[in-house]
């Protein structure tokens, strides 16, 4: 069963690519380990910016907006001397990609593994409230944008957050959305205006550790990037195409001066510690692995649940799959495609909206 594309796609900062450089068709490459190039702790207040030897990562609130990424921690990997550039990114077949950062110490937070509903980081007193029944936040992975006239290719670690104080800052976490062809900034992950589940590339993993222990120092945390979503492997695929890969560590604990409620990790600068790594296995394929006709190019609420707006050359063998937590897939009996005047399909998922569901398409 091959899975295609999900509701998002996530790339990076350019289209256009050519096959300048000469590789054979097939070539596997397989357990690399790139260390990463730059990093940096991202926070307005960081007096070292590109040069801190631990990096935090934790929320802020806004009683009238919502809940921010405020402390981020952006890595950047150059893979340009372990995998040919400038290729179209569908000639880049992604059997695995690991992104491995090492926690530091003085944790006092609970470890979770699991992604957590965006409802449970509302205000209790929000009719759409829902309670988060296991302790702790998860540690998130997205992908990174750039702006203020930047590109990863020429960024510098060391750069000032933003172009002038109280200016947005220069690097954002970061998600495609298909439908209007940009990137969207998700630095405000709870709008309380409108609340809005968004899918990471992973949720960080420790082994040996049980949900709800304090995360250990020194372990090395594991994102594992899910490749059966269509969207995480077009973002690699491009990053890959460019030469840098770049992503973005989020958590949404709490903190405050003098609380260690949120959880930390040792940078490239660290002297008692290990630098993140860009575990990789990818082959270099003559032509596309993927159906470039199948899609989920649109989904929007109903009165009775959510619409979904599918691009696929047929309908035979074709199933819709949907999951509540990214890690258990469901499959959905008796939908029925409606055709469309323009070739696309619609479908329309009835349930009840308190539960949240990503979708995604498989074709047997």
């Amino acid at each position: 069963m091959k899975v295609l594309r999900l509701i998002i796609i996530l790339i990076t900062f350019g289209k256009f690519f050519i096959d300048s450089q000469p590789i054979k068709a097939g070539e596997l490459l397989k357990n690399l380990a790139i260390t990463t190039t730059g990093d940096r702790w991202n926070y307005p207040w960081n007096v070292t910016p590109g040069k801190r030897p631990k990096a935090s990562v934790f929320r802020s609130t806004d009683p009238d907006l919502g809940v921010k990424r405020y402390g981020v921690y952006f890595v950047n990997f150059d893979t340009s001397n372990d995998i040919p550039l400038n290729l179209a990114p569908e000639k880049y077949q992604i059997n695995e990609a690991t992104i491995r950062i090492l926690t530091s110490d003085n944790f006092e937070v609970p470890y979770d593994p699991s992604f957590d509903n965006v409802e449970t980081y509302l205000p209790e007193d929000d009719p759409l409230f829902i309670r988060d029944l296991d302790p702790g936040r998860p540690v998130e992975l997205f992908g990174a944008g750039i702006r203020n006239g930047l590109t990863f290719s020429d960024w510098d670690e060391s750069a000032p957050y933003s172009p002038e104080i109280g200016a947005e800052s220069s690097l954002y976490p970061a998600i495609y959305s298909f439908e209007n062809d940009n990137l969207i900034d998700v630095s405000l992950a709870v709008d309380y205006d409108n609340p809005i589940n968004v899918n990471p590339f992973a949720v960080g993993k420790l082994e040996d550790t049980e949900p709800g222990n304090l995360i250990p120092a020194d372990s090395w945390m594991e994102f594992k990037i899910d490749l059966s979503q269509q969207n995480n492997i077009d973002y690699i695929r491009s990053c890959l195409s460019s030469g840098y890969l770049s992503i973005a560590v989020t958590s949404l604990n709490g903190g405050g001066h003098g609380v260690r409620t949120f959880p930390e990790f040792h940078t490239r600068d660290s002297l008692l510690g290990e630098p993140p790594q860009l575990l990789l296995s990818v082959n270099i394929l003559d032509e596309p692995s993927y159906d470039l006709e199948l899609a989920i190019t649109k989904i929007e609420p109903t009165d009775s649940g959510v619409k979904l707006t599918i691009r696929s050359d047929s309908t035979e063998g074709l199933q819709i799959i949907y999951s509540n937590d990214l890690e258990e897939w469901h499959s959905l009996d008796n939908v029925v495609l409606e055709p469309n005047s323009d070739g696309s399909y619609s479908w329309e998922d009835k349930h009840d909206l308190t539960s949240m569901r990503f979708y995604n398409l498989t074709k047997q």
